[in-house]
């Protein structure tokens, strides 16, 4: 098992050690990116059916107020 960890150890610490090849914050970005690409697609069909939404309660409070004679 030994000889497994170690080696798995060093190149964990050459990926993100103090003496890495590629920086923390390069790391850290690229986490960021790779979440953001998942994560952007449903806030924006969030945004849409949330505009979609407001549209609608809008025509029917709309609907309302010429029922009733509130327009005026």
């Amino acid at each position: 098992m030994e000889a497994y960890l170690d080696p798995a150890y060093e190149w964990t610490s050459l990926l993100v050690g103090p003496e890495a090849v590629v920086p923390w914050w390069a790391w850290v970005a690229l986490l960021v990116m790779i979440f953001w690409s998942l994560l952007a697609p449903g806030l924006a069909a969030a945004r849409k059916r949330e505009e979609e939404r407001q549209r609608i309660f809008r025509m029917q409070e709309a609907g309302y107020r010429r029922l009733h004679g509130l327009d005026r």
